[in-house]
């Protein structure tokens, strides 16, 4: 007489197993979950997307920390150290200090439902925060194209 052949599987590799399908089961349903999310706050605009741009001011202490202003024009280049004007006050990229502005700025990010007021754009350096579209700040660099 002849046994069919049966495949043995211990406790341990059943236990391992049992983990392994439950761990992939939650994966993929806050994976389900997260676009969910991410298709609800997409439907939002308007006067509700614009609410939620956070503008950012002078006295933010990130703000502060990247020498920030929202109007350059404010700026008085004789109270600049000669360090630190030769590196963040000066012609960089191929553009002069005049005509560098958060406008121009390659950290603008995008903002396709369109919450920043006019005047402002949103700043990845910011964490997506408004900032004045003729302002800057010594991370300024060159947008591409």
């Amino acid at each position: 007489m002849s046994k069919d052949k049966q495949t043995e599987i211990s406790r341990r590799d059943l236990v391992k197993l049992g983990v392994g399908v439950a761990s992939a089961s939650a994966m993929v349903l806050s994976g389900f979950q997260a676009l969910g999310q991410n298709n609800t706050k997409k439907k939002k605009k308007g006067a509700e997307a614009a609410a939620k741009c956070e503008m950012i001011g002078d006295n933010d202490p990130m703000a502060k920390s990247q020498s920030y202003v929202a109007d350059k024009s404010k700026v008085d280049l004789a109270k600049i150290e000669p360090k630190e004007k030769a590196q963040y006050y000066s012609k960089r990229m191929e553009t002069e200090w005049k005509d560098q502005y958060c406008d121009n700025c390659l950290l603008m990010a995008p903002d396709p439902e369109k919450s920043a007021p006019k005047g402002f754009v949103k700043c990845q350096l910011f964490a997506g925060k408004c900032v004045a579209g003729k302002g800057w700040c010594k991370s300024w660099a060159k947008k591409v194209g």
